[in-house]
């Protein structure tokens, strides 16, 4: 029997010529290198034997036979379908029909009788003879959108009522507190849980009443969530940066001396840079040397416009710059936002347009923070050994300068502006601006190579802090007695640096150029403490009489107590630091003081004024840090919630 196979050649040029002109496959080389498969032209060589690329090569080339394709099976799902539209068709033919004058009982087709009619005749055209006729009264009804409820997690729901009494409360009391995220009055509780689900449900555990395990599992949500979104997801949004603002805004103090600060203002800042809020729209933040713009115009291609930022980026980029400046400048923690002068046209900006009213409160506050930079250029904050040890002329006079700045900036807003809440912040830059001259030493008067002023810069510097600290004190306590738990912990921030700095002023040894007993009459530091104390304890018992929201900590008891005895533990510790004398001519006297105050003195005496106890004095330090017992004065104990 003679072999009548073709070779893989003769099969090529068969195919082709069946082809009969058309055009012609990729041979199996090229096909599976996914390479073009190029043929000579006919007019040149006909019928050939391999393409261009095999000839030259020396493959063998072979065009794979044309395989006839499966056809598909006619969809019983489509035919289902087709029966239903023509069921629906005929119905609505008929209906149309029954509708005319000479038919008025017919239901109409928009009534709950002709739906369900329609819905049967349908059924029963594709072929579902099993089904039943639905009862008119079991159609459900469609859910209201006051009927909604929203769920975050298995014990935190909210009703959509209750979501919008929850938001118009944070409208009124919270967001005027803390201005850098406006939520405009038409958009309601359901849209903005639709909108941003992170920023919706961080207003709602800032203002609703939580228990401690609630806020707990919150927290770790928040955080999971927002690493999800930024991390993994890689999702840049205005609302996110919005929800971590409100979330370092309003909670406690442990995010400024904690780690998990560090890593939430890196996200907040990592949102800054990516959307691109901290310089001005277009501008590619290149160098000198970039040869980006070469590129564009070599192309013949523009820079993509960018938009101009609205006021909501505006205030968010000011308000991580509030957030970031304290928390680095007073606390040493997380990135710090330099100012620039795109963040001074956002001020120029918000000022101008006056879209609200809490919006010079804004540019105050930014303007007032923007000196800390020019403080970290006169001291360095990363160790005291960079500190000069003498306050000489040149750095009081730059000290005067900043000061003299602050007051300008003060100054430029009417006295109706300067609200206490932006007072305080004032008066924590002047001591923030005169803390460094407590490690300085006594500039020596007999020392020739200092001028004859230079010996008594370091006194007034001190004074200078001294009565910023009273003021700060005055700014704090009128605000603080009605709307304690209204203030964002911003202000728990402030006033931790507030005594920690007049604790080292009051006990610091006494010098040439300092007398600290003339300093502890200027101030009456006990009695500040005692007064803030009292303050913290009826803020807390009112918020539990109203219902109000309470900040826990990680052992379920509300912050508010805790703050409260840490405040009047201070205030035992700095009595028992005072001579004797002091204590008998103040109005606490040793008869008014607790015994274990005085009986403690020997070992008070070998706590420092700064380190690990000031770093968490108001959340960490546990109550049974000493072995003695901490009684308080009658009449000033805590609620009992420690």
């Amino acid at each position: 029997m003679v072999d009548q196979t073709p070779s893989p050649g003769a099969a090529a040029t068969g195919s082709h010529a069946a082809a009969g002109g058309s055009k012609r496959r990729a041979c199996a080389k090229c096909a599976r290198l996914k390479m073009k498969c190029l043929w000579p032209p006919e007019d040149k060589i006909k019928d050939p034997e391999a393409c261009i690329r095999c000839a030259r090569m020396g493959l063998t080339c072979s065009v794979p036979a044309a395989i006839p394709r499966k056809k598909r099976a006619p969809s019983s799902r489509v035919a289902q379908l087709e029966s239903r539209i023509d069921g629906i068709i005929s119905l609505l033919s008929t209906n149309q029909q029954q509708s005319q004058p000479g038919n008025p009982t017919a239901p109409s087709p928009l009534t709950p009788d002709s739906s369900t009619a329609v819905a049967n005749k349908t059924e029963g055209a594709a072929g579902r003879a099993a089904a039943r006729p639905r009862n008119p009264q079991h159609v459900p009804r469609p859910v209201r959108r006051s009927d909604a409820v929203l769920e975050l997690l298995p014990n935190f729901r909210l009703t959509a009522q209750q979501a919008v009494h929850y938001l118009a409360t944070y409208r009124s009391t919270m967001m005027p507190k803390y201005p850098f995220v406006i939520i405009p009055d038409h958009v309601d509780a359901v849209a903005l849980h639709h909108k941003s689900k992170c920023l919706f449900w961080t207003i709602m555990a800032t203002i609703s009443p939580l228990t401690s395990e609630m806020q707990a599992d919150f927290k770790h949500w928040f955080r999971r969530h927002v690493a999800e979104e930024i991390v993994v997801q890689q999702h840049k949004s205005l609302e996110l940066l919005q929800a971590i603002l409100i979330h370092l805004a309003w909670g406690d103090f442990s995010f400024y001396v904690d780690m998990p600060t560090t890593t939430i203002l890196q996200l907040a800042n990592s949102l800054v840079v990516d959307l691109k809020l901290d310089r001005e729209p277009g501008d590619p933040w290149l160098g000198s040397q970039s040869l980006l713009a070469d590129a564009w115009k070599a192309l013949e291609m523009r820079i993509p416009h960018e938009p101009s930022h609205t006021s909501h980026e505006m205030r968010a980029v000011l308000g991580y710059f509030h957030v970031s400046s304290p928390a680095a400048s007073l606390f040493r923690r997380g990135p710090r936002l330099p100012w620039s002068r795109y963040l001074d046209r956002c001020c120029e900006a918000l000022e101008k347009a006056r879209e609200y009213e809490t919006d010079l409160h804004i540019v105050a506050l930014a303007r007032l923070h923007r000196t800390a930079d020019h403080i970290h250029t006169i001291f360095k904050p990363d160790g005291a050994a960079d500190l000069p040890k003498y306050l000489r002329a040149p750095v009081f006079m730059a000290i005067e300068r900043i000061q003299a700045e602050l007051k300008s900036i003060i100054d430029a807003y009417p006295a109706s502006e300067q609200v206490p809440s932006i007072m305080c912040h004032y008066h924590i830059l002047i001591m923030r601006l005169y803390e460094p001259l407590i490690n300085m030493s006594p500039t020596p008067m007999d020392d020739s190579s200092f001028s004859t002023c230079e010996p008594f810069q370091r006194s007034e510097g001190l004074w200078r802090c001294l009565q910023a600290a009273s003021d700060y004190f005055n700014s704090q306590l009128s605000i603080w007695n009605p709307e304690l738990r209204l203030q964002p912990f911003t202000f728990i921030g402030l006033a931790a640096f507030a005594i920690v700095t007049v604790s080292r002023l009051l006990l610091l040894d006494d010098a040439p150029d300092w007398n600290t007993a003339v300093a502890r009459r200027r101030l009456d530091f006990a009695g500040v403490l005692a007064t803030m104390g009292d303050q913290i304890e009826e803020a807390d018992r009112e918020a539990r009489a109203s219902g109000h929201s309470q900040r826990f900590l990680e052992d379920g008891n509300g912050s508010a107590s805790r703050y409260c005895f840490k405040v009047r533990w201070i205030r035992q510790w700095y009595l028992a630091k005072l001579p004797a004398e002091e204590r008998a001519a103040m109005a606490v006297s040793i008869d008014t003081a607790p015994e274990d105050i005085t009986a403690a003195t020997g070992q008070f005496d070998d706590m420092p004024l700064y380190g690990p106890l000031w770093d968490g004095f108001l959340l960490s330090m546990d109550p049974s840090f000493l072995s003695i017992p901490m009684a308080m004065p009658p009449g000033q104990g805590t609620n009992g919630n420690m």
